[in-house]
């Protein structure tokens, strides 16, 4: 498994505005190929919004940075900072007390 934190700030995008185009495209990232789950953040005192992403495998996290749906591709999103890593898995499955990340 692999989990990638991205975070941006909506340049001249009003957060409603970003909110809509979201829900126009919750279905795209659902059909992502190796997408275990979508975690969506914002941090309105500063602007920056973000997401959390739960991968399969590295390959499926490359194979979505190269896609349209990639934050980083999108040019009305400023900002954008995508930071990857691996999940040591002996040691999560051990800390999942309420939410179950690892079976």
């Amino acid at each position: 498994m692999h989990v990638q934190i991205v975070s941006f700030t909506l340049g001249n995008l009003s957060e409603d505005d970003y909110i809509d185009s979201a829900h126009d495209v919750v279905a795209d990232f659902s059909a992502q190929g190796g997408l275990l789950a979508k975690l969506w953040l914002e941090r309105r005192q500063d602007g920056t919004y973000g997401t959390v992403y739960f991968w399969r495998d590295k390959e499926s996290m490359e194979r979505f940075k190269a896609s349209g749906l990639f934050e980083g591709n999108n040019s009305e999103l400023h900002n954008v900072t995508s930071q990857e890593s691996a999940v040591l898995k002996n040691l999560t499955r051990q800390t999942q007390p309420e939410l179950e990340v690892l079976s």
